[in-house]
């Protein structure tokens, strides 16, 4: 949630009084603290859609298969184009191990130094083959398309058979355990909660009135106090064991002072 938004939006709802202690309520909206577009990073068709919309996924789990048989082809070119390297350098290296072994007499220094030269250049090319069947294998790999983090799953954007390139988003991932809550407290309160020298004590409530029964602790608070509306924003961390809260989520955030 946009945090002008917030800061337009939440509410100073109510100041207790009971003997020292103090306690606040604000507008508050929870927050992923993860999300992600999930991209394709190469060109081509999706054969398999794995995961169900919606659905609670885990970090690592398949969520699309592309098509592989062009990219299959190409590892295997490239380990073919490897082998033959490796076989010219074996013989560059054999030759020159040949001349070495006859009488000096009898080569000339240039026959052997270009040996050399030949057995060089065939490690070059041993090396590039190399590094171009590493890329076709990374290249292959991109067909399988993972969940980077556990979260939930939206809706599929494409649809088994379409082809797709790095421009398209698929689908999106969003952090739901745990999630944050963000709120904004006027100057005034934060001034008086800092100079009480108490620890605060953080309390969601939900939007039919009841207490939520998860663990909520600071998380951190913005380095600057908003001059337009005089307010902090102040972040939250929630344990979201149940999947109550959903990013968008308003609840109202009670703070007290503790002790």
């Amino acid at each position: 949630m946009n945090t002008r938004k917030i800061l337009c939006i939440a509410v100073f709802f109510a100041v207790i009084l009971c003997g020292e202690a103090r306690a606040y309520e604000y507008v508050g909206y929870a927050e992923a603290l993860q999300r992600v577009q999930i991209r394709p990073e190469i060109s081509a068709k999706i054969v398999k859609t794995h995961f169900r919309e919606g659905a609670y996924i885990k970090k690592g789990a398949t969520l699309f298969t592309l098509n592989t048989a062009l990219l299959q082809a190409e590892v295997s070119l490239k380990k073919a184009e490897l082998s033959h390297a490796k076989a010219d350098l074996d013989g560059a290296v054999k030759y020159l191990a040949r001349l070495k072994a006859t009488d000096k007499r009898g080569v000339p220094a240039s026959d052997v130094e270009a040996a050399e030269s030949e057995v060089n250049k065939a490690k070059a090319v041993v090396a590039e083959a190399n590094a171009a069947l590493k890329a076709a294998q990374i290249q292959l790999g991109c067909t399988r398309i993972t969940a980077p983090f556990s979260g939930r799953v939206g809706k599929s954007l494409f649809s088994t058979g379409s082809y797709v390139s790095p421009e398209n988003v698929l689908c999106e991932i969003i952090q739901t355990n745990p999630v944050r809550i963000v709120f904004a407290m006027p100057d005034r309160d934060y001034m008086s909660m800092k100079a009480s020298q108490k620890d605060a004590k953080y309390e969601l409530i939900l939007p039919d009135g009841a207490l939520f029964s998860g663990d909520v602790s600071k998380d951190f608070e913005d380095n600057v106090m908003n001059p337009d509306s005089g307010t902090i924003n102040i972040w939250l961390r929630v344990d979201n064991d149940s999947d109550i809260l959903l990013p968008g989520s308003m609840v109202r955030v009670r703070v007290s002072e503790e002790g």
